[in-house]
């Protein structure tokens, strides 16, 4: 799991409760918070972490990830009715 976002305390105990309800769902997690562009920031984390796919959700300021074609295979989006 990855935050891209100021390592902030807010931020680091939304990190901490989100791989704990994980783990206690019997989940193996680990996370980060990473500062920067997103799109950039997620294409690094990808590359560094040898991760095959990205899974994202809303998040509470933004709504949902919009599209994401740099990060996810070309003809990819996980825009509702995008056809990019």
């Amino acid at each position: 799991m990855v935050i891209v976002g100021a390592e902030t305390a807010e931020n680091r105990s939304q990190l901490n409760w989100a791989l704990e309800t994980l783990r206690e769902a019997g989940h193996t997690a680990e996370g980060a918070i990473r500062a920067g562009e997103v799109e950039e920031t997620l294409r690094t984390y990808k590359q560094e972490n040898d991760i095959d796919m990205l899974v994202m959700g809303p998040t509470a300021t933004r709504g949902f990830v919009t599209c994401w074609s740099a990060v996810l295979p070309p003809r990819c989006c996980v825009k509702p009715n995008c056809r990019c």
